[in-house]
């Protein structure tokens, strides 16, 4: 049995030297470069054909190359997760308050026991992974975070663990102390520049996901309106 590391990206960006050149020489395969990009759900067809060169045994990790680090040594990995006892694990998507969690549950729904997956880090058996990537790509869904919690959330997948406990994958939160091995700033984050924070902010609003939230916009607007005339008219 072997564990392979691996991202998909078609061109450097964010922290991907962070994460290759890592301070605890972890080789991690690079697979996508010089590819067109053709949205978000590239990386489940790549992670697909790629688990399929291993035999079904070998454990697989998936990191999102422009956000995630190693954040502490990774040579405890293959024990951790056979302590799991699953066959996949996914980060967990949460954030810092109550509108941020608004925001992740509107654009990406849950996936199990109320938890909603990040999918920009995954692990897992080849012989589960190659079905998972099968069925999140017939979702035909354009985002792969949304995709993966519709497969989760429509499938009641027992052999799957949202990693809650940050032992092995952690998104970042300003009021936690980090702790998993693999570190993430999805969105954007401290340890990003701040051109690309901006960036993924600008795309994320206006190309990505900003439609899905045209219903509380039209609310907001009413209620600016509403909260401006009443303004206007005791002043």
């Amino acid at each position: 049995m072997g564990i392979h590391y691996v991202t998909y990206v078609t061109h450097k960006d964010g922290i991907f030297d962070k994460l290759i050149n890592n301070d605890y020489n972890l080789n991690i395969d690079v697979i996508g470069w010089g590819q067109k990009w053709n949205g978000l759900m590239d990386k489940m067809v790549g992670y697909n054909k790629y688990c399929r060169q291993f035999p079904d045994n070998d454990l697989v990790v998936f990191l999102d190359g422009f956000d995630t680090i190693v954040n502490k040594d990774p040579s405890q990995v293959t024990a951790i997760f056979n302590a799991l006892e699953c066959e996949i694990l996914v980060s967990h998507d949460v954030g810092p308050n109550f509108i941020f969690n608004y925001a992740i549950t509107r654009v990406f729904g849950k996936c199990k026991n109320g938890n909603t997956a990040n999918s920009g880090m995954i692990m897992g058996r080849v012989r589960s992974l190659k079905p998972m990537f099968e069925k999140i790509i017939a979702t035909k869904a354009k985002c792969d975070q949304i995709g993966f919690n519709m497969w989760c959330r429509n499938n009641n997948i027992e052999h799957l663990k949202i990693d809650t406990d940050r032992v092995i994958f952690e998104n970042y939160r300003p009021n936690k102390e980090p702790r998993g091995i693999f570190l993430s700033y999805p969105g954007g984050g401290p340890a990003l520049p701040m051109d690309t924070r901006i960036r993924r902010w600008l795309r994320a609003i206006f190309f990505e996901y900003g439609h899905l939230f045209i219903v509380e916009i039209v609310l907001l607007i009413i209620i600016l309106r509403y909260l401006g005339k009443k303004y206007i008219w005791y002043n």
